[in-house]
């Protein structure tokens, strides 16, 4: 027997015969049950599910009648039962074609091309019509209907992708057109669509369907097309002869996002359409999940599709609010096709809770917008996230909030997505002004804290003493974490009876308090759970008191310990199966906020030496960092002998793996530089500051002012002028990108003076340099060129050939925005005439000397000099700088008449910049 819901409601016998199934109301209560086959409906939610939340007071009886008439049309296959508090129906997934249906489309990921297709064409073959078209409940067509829509379309494009992979496209396009029909505006179903008439050679319908699309999102949503839908165009285009059709796609310009050079800061910004991806950002589900029914049912309550689809979820430290939270989020994330994002935001763990500014910046990354797209303005960044969430169906879990400021900006309105909240505090104000729906995680009962044991112990040693373990769970109050801190240790030693460790809880009374429901502190436990752990994992686990920001690595430990790497890792494995710390990531690892508190307390004595060794592992990682990403300039500090070198630093073999290292370690870096400056580690806080300069150029858009004031109150602290003018000269840099110019130049004029203090006349070229780009940038020109033209002097009587034609660089690229181009080009050939005009920094000369001459007058020579460019930047693996050799090319050819040879490096300077769209955001 089989039920079908993939159109009309339908119940089919095993000959095929359709079973009467009665009215629409009996349709809806069997839709409902199905849909959650094999799972207990409560009978509140089915009466809401069926009469639309608005039940008749002869609902329930109605509902017991419908109940009963089923049973009788199901063989021995399907049954119906009745369990508290509600009905479950009983049947293998293969017996409902929506079950059916997604298990197909998941096997076909994991399959073979063949195979994959096979599978997906018989999911799709599954759908008989709208999902649930007789279903007289508006909440199920609502919710389910909508959520299987997208999974037939999802399934619609992976055919598509098959097919089109095995050069058999032209079997696709009949799906793909029927569903691009019922959604004009879903663009990977029109990008589909045109690689299958472009794979069949039928390009005039491809190019017709992009301009027809392209008007609808304009029309509609007031956007361009996205740069997957414009490579496609732009490929067709590429295939085309000439003619009316070739024209060229509408984009958004990218400039980009790294520094220009290694010492200066990054080109100007201009926005990009976002590429539209799928975050999965859910860390992994706690081990050991136990119970929890009541609560999952009241999730999915809240986030029901006709509810405001906020759930918060409170509940005192350790009681297992996240592993809630993250167990729903996990069985439901298919009910989200637009993927997850997850925030921590610090709420109790010590630290400043997190800005939800920064929470924004970071999720409106995780969807495809650009680094350096991404509005300063937390107004304008918020506006843009909700726009964007507007357009998505996504689930966004917000962990460890501490009021409901925080989390009010984060939340959507409408569109689809919904929103889990955690927090140790009944946020009010949610649930007065935003409709949260109020989810409380309490203890667990005996019940639920037994089977915790049995999981972690085995059913037969339980067995042997029931009712030790019942006091086991009577004196850790039921709370998760004490409890699985016991069961850690009863299983690392399994001759202990549960008897001795109940015994030895009820010995130690003060700590025993601190299992109570009043207060909620487990430092007991944890003292507990410590004290069992062997030598090394003690060590590591004090560690964790000097660990400054969310997570850290095995590198990290070992160097605040000063044990092998080996080691750190192994006991990092120990703390983690005792639950003390997660692996949120591979090789990444976070603690407990209560965990962190505690370990503070367990290792106040050696906290300042071990501090001291993290503090030099960043700052040698760091160092090593900064030489290989600019390995020509000058080092930034010196590396003294009372410096700490660690026995094992991270692998970083090239500028890619550099960059990647900086932004894993964001955080770390920027929390590591404010402890220093508190615990006076003055000379360590400094040097770190500078050293991260490569972050900061990077990701210019961020507002790197408090960081870098750290760092200067730590330079001043060290009472050493050089460190001072340094990171003052950092801090004005940062000052400018920031956009308050005004601001940076009396700390670039207090670096300017120091420098001359010194002697040092790097540091004044450096210092003139960014003093020059704080002028241009509030249009005192003059004043700008004078410095830039003193920076160019200084650097060549002291033979620092890069730095000076880095000025002479910033020079041109000044009078060529002043539509000056003789006196920019002047510049740029006296640059180009240095020995230190090599490697990134002749890329940037070549391609600005090119512009001035190709703008004077003289393209040939442009031509000839931005190839040269274009062959130094292809080199260098500067991408960056290719792309802009590239526009410039294409500028000049145009000029020359040869327009097909000029569209071929645009398209080539576009393809470019979806790479860099596309990856990490990396300059290089």
């Amino acid at each position: 027997m089989r039920l079908l819901l993939l159109g009309p409601s339908e119940l089919r016998s095993d000959s095929g015969d359709s079973v009467p199934l009665g009215g629409a109301r009996r349709r809806a209560v069997l839709a409902a049950l199905a849909l959650n086959l094999n799972r207990v409906v409560p009978v509140e939610r089915l009466l809401d599910l069926v009469w639309d939340e608005a039940p008749p007071p002869s609902a329930k009886a109605a509902l017991q009648g419908h109940v009963a008439t089923l049973r009788s049309c199901f063989d021995d296959t399907i049954t119906l039962v009745t369990k508290a508090p509600g009905y479950a129906l009983m049947a293998d997934r293969t017996q409902v074609d929506v079950h059916h249906m997604q298990d197909l489309v998941a096997a076909s990921q994991e399959a073979s091309d063949e195979e994959g297709i096979r599978l997906l064409d018989s999911a799709l073959g599954l759908w008989r019509g709208p999902t649930l078209e007789d279903c007289e409940s508006e909440s199920l067509r609502g919710g389910a209907g909508t959520r299987l829509e997208q999974t037939r379309l999802h399934a619609v494009e992976l055919l598509g992708e098959r097919l089109l992979r095995t050069g058999r496209g032209k079997l696709a396009v009949a799906r793909l057109a029927e569903a691009v029909e019922e959604n004009p505006l879903r663009e990977s179903l029109v990008r589909l669509l045109m690689l299958c008439h472009q794979q069949e050679g039928r390009q005039s319908e491809a190019l017709h369907l992009y301009h027809a699309t392209r008007e609808l999102l304009k029309a509609d949503l007031g956007v361009v097309p996205g740069p997957q839908l414009q490579a496609v165009f732009t490929d067709l285009l590429g295939r085309m002869p000439p003619g009316p059709e070739r024209r060229p796609p509408t984009v958004v310009p990218l400039q980009p996002t790294g520094p220009e050079s290694p010492r200066s800061g990054p080109a100007p910004r201009t926005p990009s359409a976002p590429v539209r991806v799928h975050p999965a950002q859910l860390p992994r589900t706690p081990a050991g999940f136990i119970g929890r029914e009541d609560e999952f049912r009241s999730v999915e309550r809240a986030l029901a599709p006709d509810s405001a689809g906020l759930a918060l979820v409170v509940g005192q430290a350790g009681v297992g609010k996240t592993s809630l939270a993250l167990r729903w989020a996990h069985a439901h994330a298919g009910d989200y096709p637009d993927g997850q994002l997850f925030a921590d935001l610090h709420g109790f763990d010590g630290s400043t809770p997190v800005d939800p500014s920064l929470v924004i910046s970071g999720f409106l990354s995780a969807l495809g917008v650009p680094q350096h797209s991404i509005p300063e303005d937390p107004a304008a960044a918020q506006a843009l996230y909700r726009s964007m969430l507007a357009q998505r169906r996504l689930l966004i879990l917000l962990d460890d909030a501490r009021e409901s400021a925080q989390v009010r900006p984060l939340l959507t309105a409408g569109g689809g997505s919904s929103t889990i909240v955690t927090s140790r505090l009944r946020l009010d104000g949610l649930l007065a002004l935003d409709g949260a729906a109020l989810v409380p995680v309490g203890l667990l009962d005996e019940e639920d804290g037994l089977a915790l044991l049995r999981a972690a112990l085995g059913n037969d040693r339980i067995a042997r003493e029931p009712e030790a373990a019942s006091e086991l769970i009577r004196l850790c109050s039921g709370l998760p974490l004490a409890l699985r801190i016991t069961s850690a240790r009863l299983s690392a030693h399994p001759r202990w009876s549960l008897r001795s460790v109940a015994d030895e809880l009820g010995d130690e009374q003060q700590r025993l308090a601190a299992l109570s429901i009043e207060d909620a502190d487990i430092t007991a436990a944890l003292a507990l759970s410590v004290r069992a752990l062997d030598e090394e994992a003690q060590a590591v686990f004090a560690a964790l008191s000097v660990v400054p920001g969310s997570d850290f690595t095995a590198h990290a430990i070992a160097a605040a310990c000063r044990i092998p790497l080996a080691t750190s890792r192994r006991a990092l494995g120990v703390l983690a199966s005792a639950h003390l710390i997660e692996e949120r990531s591979v090789g990444r690892y976070s603690c407990h906020d209560l965990v962190h508190l505690f370990s503070r307390e367990y290792a106040a004595e050696g906290r300042g030496d071990r501090l001291r060794g993290l503090l030099d592992f960043y700052v040698h990682t760091a160092y090593a960092a900064s030489r290989i990403y600019d390995p020509s300039g000058r080092p930034c500090c010196d590396l003294p002998e009372w410096c700490e070198r660690p026995e094992a630093v991270p692998r970083l073999d090239d500028r890619r793996a550099v960059l990647h290292w900086y932004a894993t370690e964001s955080g770390n870096l920027c929390a590591a530089i404010e402890a220093a400056t508190r615990a006076g580690e003055a000379d360590r806080a400094w040097r770190l500051t500078v050293l991260v300069w490569p972050l900061l150029t990077w990701q210019s858009h961020r507002n790197w002012i408090p960081v870098v004031t750290h760092g200067l109150r730590a330079a001043r602290a060290a009472r050493d002028p050089r460190a001072e003018t340094r990171v003052a000269n950092l801090l004005g840099w940062a000052t400018v990108e920031a956009g308050r110019a005004e601001d940076a130049i009396p700390l670039l004029e207090r670096s300017r003076e120091l420098a001359v203090g010194t002697g040092d006349d790097c540091d004044l070229a450096q210092a003139l340099i960014n003093l020059g780009l704080a002028h241009a940038a509030c249009g005192t020109y003059e004043n700008a060129v004078a410095v830039y033209e003193e920076a160019a002097r200084v650097s060549e009587d002291i033979r620092d050939y890069g730095t000076a034609a880095l000025a002479l660089h910033h020079m041109a690229r000044l009078y060529l925005e002043q539509d000056l181009p003789d006196r920019a080009l002047i510049h740029a050939e006296r640059a180009r005439l240095m020995p230190g005009a090599r490697g990134l920094m002749e890329v940037l000369l070549c391609d600005v000397q090119g512009v001035a001459l190709c703008r004077t007058g003289d393209p040939w020579a442009a031509l000839q000099l931005l190839e040269e460019g274009l062959v130094a930047a292809r080199t260098e693996k500067f991408v960056a700088g290719e792309m802009s050799v590239l526009e410039h090319l294409a500028e000049v050819l145009e000029r020359l008449g040869l327009r097909a040879e000029a569209e071929e490096k645009r398209h080539a300077a576009e393809r470019l910049r979806g790479r860099i769209e596309e990856g990490a955001q990396d300059p290089l």
